[in-house]
């Protein structure tokens, strides 16, 4: 039940307890037991009345290559690179 009220308000986003109350059919005891576990947990925030879903963050951001650059090993990229940086003209 507790994933299912995580998911509406993952999807509602910003809430109050009168709407989520509605969607979900749970009694308000229940449902205010469950987004007390959720905001302890910090997956929601409480303020002035107003449930907010709070979105995880990714700690490692992947960077995206361009697509010459992802078939290469690291070293092949960073001597294409410096080659660029060096003004180091390519034989023909």
């Amino acid at each position: 039940m507790k994933d299912k009220i995580l998911l509406l308000c993952k999807r509602l986003d910003k809430f109050d307890i009168d709407k989520i109350e509605t969607i979900s059919e749970i009694e308000q005891s229940e449902l205010l037991s469950i987004l007390d576990e959720l905001i302890k947990e910090n997956k929601l925030k409480l303020n002035a009345g107003v449930y907010y879903y709070i979105k995880p963050i990714s700690r490692t951001k992947r960077q995206e290559l361009p697509l010459f650059f992802q078939f290469h090993d690291k070293q092949t990229i960073d001597y294409i690179v410096k080659g660029f940086c060096a003004d180091i003209e390519a034989k023909k």
